[in-house]
């Protein structure tokens, strides 16, 4: 897209709008060093200042970051490392358990099945893995949540979708919290139970019975948290 003359009116933004949808049009890709100030001044018709004021807001946004002496370069493509401060936060309001188990019930089923339908044997050793270390005898609630996480991880890895994974390490330290807390009130025998469930659908490659096995799981927990403290905590 060719660079177009700024109005008078927002123009630190209009800038920063049209660099931010070069951006996202892939015409400057992860990495590449991009026009200098004074290049883009020339470009756009307008100050250096604007320009800066334009780059600042992409760096914050994490979408390119400036080395002092080199220049500025494009970040590699990923949800915004701010969302993933803020949503941690977000989700630590009132409730908030009732309702990360509704996003897991509504997510992992789908991604359960994604997962089913072409799993390599390195990706089946390493859910195997993680079922063996949540489930050996003598482990402690740490090393079992960890390993559950772990294991639910893997499943969204192997769905082969960038934006799924990226939401699910974003909430890595919500989630951690949600199944800690539900595993010290209810166990997690139901949940091993699961687990062994869909790691089986997965390895037969039987896409329908993952996603009904985990949505199972999903609703089980959900159930079990409903049946305590209804809708509200």
């Amino acid at each position: 897209m060719p660079i177009e003359k700024i109005q008078k009116l927002n123009v630190a933004q209009n800038v920063y709008t049209q660099l931010r949808e070069m951006i996202f049009a892939g015409e400057w890709t992860s990495g590449q060093l991009i026009p200098s100030e004074n290049a883009l001044s020339e470009k756009f018709g307008v100050s250096r200042p604007t320009i800066r004021q334009a780059i600042q807001k992409l760096d914050a946004l994490g979408l390119v970051t400036t080395k002092p002496g080199s220049g500025t370069y494009v970040c590699e493509k990923s949800l915004s490392p701010h969302l993933q401060q803020i949503m941690p936060a977000v989700c630590l309001e009132d409730n908030n358990i009732y309702q990360v188990i509704q996003y897991r019930l509504i997510m992992e089923p789908e991604c359960a099945a994604l997962a089913a339908a072409k799993p390599k044997e390195t990706d089946i050793r390493e859910l195997w893995n993680q079922y063996n270390l949540m489930t050996a005898p003598g482990v402690d609630i740490d090393s079992c949540v960890e390993h559950d996480i772990a294991f639910h991880n893997q499943l969204v890895r192997m769905s082969g979708n960038a934006i799924l994974l990226q939401i699910q390490q974003i909430l890595q330290d919500v989630l951690k919290r949600t199944i800690t807390n539900l595993t010290l009130e209810f166990t997690n025998d139901s949940g091993i139970k699961y687990h062994k469930l869909i790691l089986e659908a997965v390895q037969r490659r039987d896409c329908e019975a993952a996603k009904q096995y985990m949505r199972e799981h999903m609703q089980d927990t959900l159930s079990n948290y409903e049946s305590k403290y209804g809708t509200q905590r």
